[in-house]
């Protein structure tokens, strides 16, 4: 048995080396499958979230668009001097229409993140099952090895069994720990994209802010439409953040949630239509200055 230790010594160094490198993978890759599995879930969450939104759009643009179009009940309305009314009732419309729009909007860039990070999700899970096949076959030989060196009366290393016992706890021991690691990775990983999403947004609010600025003291209509537009990305940002924090939580239980992201709200169509003037600039200005 020494000369056969002897013999193998080396190949079984790289046995050793290499399988190291991919003790990691079996719980990693199953980690990730359940990843996959709880974004599949949300994606399809969404994706029915979105369908009922979108109809809902549909059906506030019929109506605002009947209304708009309507020349007999805009006539109807001034022949009667109820002018007033009919535009009153014109503007809730298109104000409705709006808000379905923005909402569907919303909806419409979480449905987009959760497809770019479940495909993302996926490709690293085909890569974890590859590795994970060439592991299992690196262990099989490892195991054969073993076979080929140890099989049958061992003398020479009468404590063979208790070593051979202490190295099964020691590997159980060992893939609890690397469970928690690679999940603890996996959350690292989350929420530092959540965190470079959070600054992104920062940025956005900070660029709103500049534009307002300059819009509460008479400026252009393309200040208003430079601070909306901000404001609508720094939102959808927001959105992605509060989603990767709790995909991360989803992963580790030691992650705590942030709380709900507050940025103002603006609308970029709303205003662009609905003029906000000076005084509504400045109170609007006022909101997310404080946040």
């Amino acid at each position: 048995m020494s000369q056969a230790l002897r013999d193998n010594a080396a190949y079984h160094s790289r046995l050793i080396s290499t399988i190291s490198e991919l003790d990691y993978v079996p719980s990693a890759l199953k980690l990730q499958t359940s990843y996959v599995d709880d974004l599949q879930t949300r994606l399809e969450e969404s994706q029915a979230l979105l369908r009922k939104l979108s109809e809902a759009t549909k059906k506030e643009r019929k109506e605002h668009e009947s209304l708009r179009d309507s020349t007999t009940r805009r006539l109807a309305h001034k022949l009667t001097g109820r002018k007033d009314q009919f535009q009153a009732m014109a503007t809730k419309e298109e104000r409705e229409y709006v808000e379905a729009l923005e909402k569907e909007y919303a909806e419409r860039d979480t449905y987009n993140l959760l497809v770019t990070m479940n495909e993302e999700a996926k490709r690293e899970k085909a890569d974890l099952a590859d590795k994970a096949i060439r592991y299992e076959a690196l262990k099989k030989e490892l195991s054969d090895l073993y076979m080929l060196v140890f099989d049958g009366p061992t003398e020479e290393y009468p404590e063979d069994d208790r070593l051979e016992y202490q190295v099964q706890s020691t590997q159980a021991l060992h893939e609890q720990i690397q469970d928690t690691l690679n999940a603890e990775c996996r959350a690292c990983e989350i929420l530092a994209h959540a965190d470079r999403t959070m600054n992104d947004c920062e940025a956005q609010v900070k660029e709103a802010l500049a534009h307002s600025q300059r819009d509460m003291w008479g400026g252009s209509r393309l200040n208003t439409v430079w601070d909306r537009n901000a404001l609508s990305l720094a939102q959808a940002l927001a959105r992605q953040a509060d989603s990767l924090c709790q995909q991360a939580r989803n992963v580790s239980p030691f992650v705590e949630l942030i709380g709900p992201l507050k940025i103002a709200q603006g609308s970029l169509v709303r205003d662009i239509f609905f003029s906000p003037d000076v005084i509504s600039e400045t109170e609007y200005h006022s909101q997310y200055s404080f946040r």
